[in-house]
């Protein structure tokens, strides 16, 4: 198996939030064949298991996706508003790819238009990402300017209660409480 034995630490453990990461995306705004053979070999086995969201560089830029079914569709379903996200397991996962914490070749360029599935693109500036969990239903990705430290770009994930009920004015009220 070339994925190794991962899928089964994920399945039997209780982790609350899975984050996976690779060096390169499988889906992005700028296309290119690399992200055919990523998504044949891994984005099914990451859907099954219950990826949350799919952290990537290689594109010197940043861009945050809607979370993403496995057609490359945008689980609309899931999108709470353009900051928030609803989880949605074995469904959809959200991508967010920064390859800009600063390089010698500096910025990639988008050579054709921004895709639907983009909800962010940043091709300006330098920076990192930061990821804060407040608990086991919520969770912020914020992409941190290098120049200044302020925020340029932050999105909340939520996932439903252990008994698989939400709805989204709870989702609203959870995510709220988390940042204050």
């Amino acid at each position: 198996d070339s994925t190794g034995d991962w899928s089964s630490d994920v399945c039997s453990s209780d982790l609350p939030w899975v984050i996976a990461m690779s060096h390169r995306p499988m889906w992005s705004s700028s296309t290119s064949s690399y992200q055919t053979y990523i998504r044949a070999a891994f984005q099914n086995l990451m859907l099954q298991n219950g990826v949350d969201a799919y952290l990537s560089g290689h594109i010197h830029y940043y861009e945050r996706l809607y979370p993403l079914t496995s057609t490359g569709a945008v689980d609309s379903g899931s999108v709470i508003d353009q900051n928030t996200y609803r989880t949605n397991a074995g469904v959809s996962m959200t991508h967010i790819i920064n390859g800009m914490a600063g390089n010698i070749e500096s910025h990639s360029i988008l050579s054709g238009k921004i895709q639907p599935k983009t909800a962010v693109l940043d091709m300006t500036h330098y920076g990192f990402n930061k990821l804060t969990f407040f608990n086991s239903t919520a969770m912020k990705f914020a992409f941190v300017l290098g120049k200044d430290g302020s925020i340029a770009d932050e999105v909340t994930l939520l996932k439903p209660n252990v008994n698989g009920s939400s709805t989204r004015s709870e989702e609203r009220r959870v995510g709220k409480e988390c940042m204050e």
